[in-house]
């Protein structure tokens, strides 16, 4: 892959590995937050740091996940964030019961944040 001259590579400003679950098959996360700067919603000129956070899931959802799961993102919620990307794309399983108390979860941060943006479902 080139890479221009003059680019660097963007580097997460805070990163964080979560245990969601203990034994098999277990459930982890990985929380990356990015600071970028953006003009969005300025009035004139001006620049201000837009944080961006990613949470990778992997493994499988059950109802301890399910719980450890929600108070993560009941702390990113107040971590003023812009935006919040759920990864999903080596997610195994969710445990369908536990659906309901996550997408209230999700829907606490979509409020609290400038938006949450799911992938890889």
């Amino acid at each position: 892959m080139a890479v221009h001259p003059g680019a660097q590579a963007v580097r997460p400003s805070l990163a964080l590995n979560l245990d969601l679950s203990h034994g098999r098959p277990g459930a982890s996360a990985r929380v990356e937050v990015y600071e970028r700067a953006t003009t969005a919603g300025l009035p004139g000129p001006g620049v201000r740091a837009a944080r961006v956070a990613r949470l990778s899931l992997r493994g499988c959802i059950d109802e301890v996940a399910a719980g450890r799961l929600e108070r993560a993102l009941e702390d990113l919620a107040l971590r003023d964030l812009d935006q919040v990307l759920l990864d999903c794309a080596d997610l195994r399983h969710i445990d369908f019961r536990r659906l309901p108390e996550l997408v209230e979860a999700l829907s606490r941060l979509d409020a609290r944040s400038g938006g949450v943006t799911l992938c890889g479902l």
